[in-house]
């Protein structure tokens, strides 16, 4: 999945998707860094720098 931030300040907020599966690991694809892991309700939290875009993978 792609997020994007299109504002010239940082920016932090999550996404919900039913579909996730709880304890998923989220990657970012091109840095390999783990960004987080879906939680119980479905949801990750992402923080994005200004003008900044990163390419998730959900791996279980």
């Amino acid at each position: 999945m792609t997020v994007l931030n299109f504002a010239a300040r940082p920016a932090t907020g999550w996404f919900t998707y039913t579909h996730l599966p709880p304890n998923a690991t989220v990657t970012d694809m091109s840095t390999a860094a783990v960004i987080g892991e879906i939680d119980a309700q479905h949801t990750v939290t992402v923080s994005l720098g200004p003008h900044e875009e990163r390419f998730l993978e959900v791996s279980t």
